[in-house]
């Protein structure tokens, strides 16, 4: 059937209605949905990459923070407890302190804060120094040791070896290390051009009133 309006007539063409569209199902679906998004695929895989990468920090964080734990805890483990000896009780056995603990869990804390903010957020120095009440010289040693520490982490366990790929080439080439500082010479080069100008002459000083070895004396003749 031709459409009826005067301006589809003359190209004996039809009109569509874009109201009336309907999916594959039979169910009527908007008109922008017709319009194809050229960068929805890489958007959507660019949030599933984020996605997965703040999984992974988190863990790796997570697994920095039960390292440091199980170091501090067997320093205070091995750190002596001076305590008077009470009648009466029985065999105490070695224990770390609570208080201690609470300590150990609160600094953990901290440099878990720390390394957030400064590693993977990328805070100042002076934003992370008063947001946790730390000098910047020992926020720059905590970031320091962590760096290391993460590397490491990241490198030993097969779930953070992308991360570790990553690293390695995101990282600058080391420089090359010299084998030696070159030796340098105490007398001057004679084939050297400027010493071929000059050449030294040994003559006899005239002897003095008093009597005094002769010695020889250097003159310099210039050609």
């Amino acid at each position: 059937m031709t459409d009826q309006r005067p301006s589809a007539r003359k190209v004996e063409a039809t009109t569509v209605s874009l109201s009336a569209l309907a999916a594959t199902d039979g169910d009527e679906i908007a008109p922008e949905a017709m319009i194809e998004d050229e960068d929805a695929v890489a958007r959507t895989e660019a949030a599933a990459s984020d996605y997965l990468a703040e999984g992974a920090v988190s863990q790796l964080i997570h697994a920095y923070v039960d390292q440091l734990r199980k170091v501090g805890v067997e320093a205070l483990r091995r750190r002596p407890r001076v305590k008077a000896v009470v009648r009466g009780e029985g065999p105490r056995f070695k224990t770390v302190d609570s208080a201690e603990l609470e300590k150990l869990e609160a600094r953990l804390s901290r440099d878990r804060e720390i390394v957030e903010r400064r590693v993977f957020d990328g805070a100042t120095l002076d934003e992370v120094s008063l947001a946790t009440g730390v000098t910047k010289e020992r926020v720059r040693q905590i970031t320091r040791q962590a760096t290391k520490l993460l590397t490491e982490i990241a490198a030993e366990a097969p779930r953070f070896a992308v991360m570790a790929d990553k690293a390695r080439r995101t990282m600058p080439p080391a420089r090359p290390r010299r084998s030696g500082t070159a030796k340098v010479p105490l007398l001057p080069d004679p084939g050297a051009l400027h010493n071929r100008l000059a050449h030294v002459e040994a003559i006899e000083a005239e002897r003095a009133s008093y009597a005094t070895p002769v010695l020889p004396v250097a003159q310099l003749v210039l050609h």
